[in-house]
């Protein structure tokens, strides 16, 4: 059954919306701009009941971290290339150093993604897995999100959303730069200056790359109200407003589909 992203009406005559503050910056998304967002929904979404495509969901999310969405095709394309798809082959590979060249933090990235397979996999993926299977009501976003980020080498709360967005909860929102920018510059929402990448220098003090739980929470809270007054599903708004912005077109990445 196809997950209910909008309202019917908006693909056959896109939205405009205004801001809500008289210096904000209105959005209009395109019936492109949803066909769009449709596709990015298709490409990421994973079976939970199959293992093998939530293992390759968490290497997708682990790697929006840090890289473009161009840097992680191509490296999704050579460890599907060379066979590394499974935790047991990620883990026997050693130092993935040579595949993160080009990211930020390369040999961060590179360990935690050796960790991941080795560690966390091994021994919590089945209780995680258990619980996307049981919460039909989708009501475990929170808790889950949490486990996450607090046991799994390199998932913050951003990578987290996005795992368990693709996993099927349309409240968890992958709070990228793009959608805190419509949150401020069209959802008229104050962004603490700390996260606002257009008025914070790189001075080592007063500037950090991801929110803070509590601050993730409140913004997250803040964009889901604004999408349902839309009638758009929260992570969808978030969609529309990443293809909007980065003009995303693709296909379903070959190393997504041989888990289905």
């Amino acid at each position: 059954m196809q997950a209910q992203l909008w309202h019917p009406k908006y693909e056959g005559q896109g939205l405009l919306i205004e801001p809500v503050k008289k210096k904000g910056e209105k959005a209009t998304f395109t019936q492109g701009d949803f066909r769009r967002a449709m596709g990015l929904f298709t490409a990421e979404e994973i079976d939970i009941e199959n293992p093998d495509s939530v293992f390759r969901g968490m290497v997708y999310a682990l790697l929006t971290r840090s890289s473009s969405y161009d840097r992680q095709d191509q490296i999704l394309t050579r460890f599907h290339s060379d066979g590394l798809d499974s935790a047991k082959a990620i883990a026997a590979r050693g130092d993935l150093m040579d595949y993160t060249r080009g990211v930020t933090y390369p040999q961060r990235l590179a360990d935690d993604i050796t960790a991941f397979a080795r560690e966390w996999w091994p021994n919590l993926s089945g209780a995680f897995i258990s619980c996307l299977r049981t919460d039909l009501e989708k009501q475990k976003r929170d808790y889950m999100r949490d486990q996450l980020t607090r046991d799994c080498p390199g998932l913050g709360n951003k990578c987290a959303s996005l795992l368990l967005r693709m996993a099927g909860y349309l409240d968890a929102v992958p709070l990228d730069r793009w959608a805190l920018r419509f949150l401020r510059d069209t959802a008229g929402h104050k962004i603490h200056q700390q996260y606002d990448k257009k008025k914070v220098k790189y001075d080592g003090n007063n500037y950090t790359r991801g929110l803070r739980t509590p601050d993730y929470m409140k913004y997250e809270n803040a964009f889901s109200d604004f999408a349902n007054d839309l009638e758009i599903a929260p992570a969808a708004l978030q969609m529309l407003v990443y293809v909007h912005r980065t003009g995303w077109d693709h296909e379903r990445h070959p190393f997504m589909e041989t888990a289905t």
